[in-house]
């Protein structure tokens, strides 16, 4: 086969494809980029807020969390690069998807702020508790009589835990 026959094959049959198939490309690679950064700036924005040190425990929400931003971000550049290619098959279903994560999203994030003010009052709770058992020789006289743990400590949490199953509906 001549070279210049298959040259005028390959522009023949992707000649009218190649635009669409170069815009995806770019969007696929610009969108890349685009999520990486975002999924970065959130984790650097969790870390500087400090918030595995606040939630406790040896789970790492905050690269939870910026891989869920990166993954967001990527289903929307692959519904620009299915769309970019005119693959209305492909992109229906994720589109649907993203429409009812995105419509989800404002519950979410109202969630999100109860349970915040939750664990402040909460907080807040097991403290005011802690401070006015502590002003008290109540934790004295009983961890010294029954040799347990202090009482201010046991009431502290059980305040706290309280007004956490108050803001868990």
């Amino acid at each position: 086969m001549d070279i210049q026959n298959l040259l005028s094959s390959i522009q023949g049959t992707l000649g009218n494809s190649l635009p669409g198939i170069l815009g995806a490309l770019l969007i696929l690679i610009v969108g890349w980029l685009v999520a990486i950064a975002i999924r970065a700036g959130v984790r650097r924005g969790l870390k500087s807020v400090g918030l595995n040190k606040r939630m406790g425990g040896g789970f790492d929400t905050e690269s939870l969390l910026s891989k869920v931003a990166f993954w967001v971000v990527i289903a929307f550049v692959m519904i620009g690069v299915f769309n970019a290619l005119d693959l209305a098959a492909f992109s229906e279903p994720l589109n649907a998807l993203v429409s009812q994560v995105t419509a989800f999203l404002p519950k979410g994030i109202a969630a999100a702020v109860v349970g915040l003010v939750g664990w402040a009052l909460a907080t807040g709770a097991r403290n005011v508790v802690a401070n006015g058992l502590a002003q008290t020789s109540l934790d004295e006289k009983l961890a010294s009589e029954a040799g347990v743990a202090p009482v201010s400590s046991n009431m502290s949490n059980i305040a706290y835990w309280l007004v956490v199953l108050l803001f868990l509906p």
